[in-house]
């Protein structure tokens, strides 16, 4: 992230911005944390042929502008407040989360 002239910090990143097209410098304004988000700044990303597929939205379901990368590792920069186990600072690693149930006990939590 970046700071804006606001004061505000941006995400920045690089997207597809319409269907199958090259990715360019993109910037946004990053989402409000819900009670269980953790904010990463990412240091390191992994684009596979599944970003290549969302890119040419072969699944039909990509939205544009499209940021790919869907494996990271960062540092956490901000917690939800009912975060546990993590701190400012922490360094982590994700890989792709997709899809949820919407059905079972922890989707019904907000915790997909």
């Amino acid at each position: 992230m970046t700071a804006s002239s606001g004061g505000a910090k941006k995400v920045t990143g690089y997207a597809a911005m319409a269907l199958g097209q090259e990715l360019v410098p993109f910037e946004y304004d990053p989402p409000e944390l819900k009670e269980q988000d953790v904010r990463v700044e990412v240091t390191h990303c992994g684009l596979c042929y599944t970003d290549v597929h969302a890119i040419d939205d072969y699944f039909g379901i990509t939205k544009f502008p499209f940021v790919p990368g869907h494996e990271i590792v960062g540092r956490v920069v901000e917690l939800g407040p009912a975060v546990a186990g993590l701190r400012k600072g922490d360094r982590v690693g994700m890989g792709w989360q997709g899809r949820s149930c919407m059905k079972c006990e922890w989707c019904m939590r907000g915790e997909e």
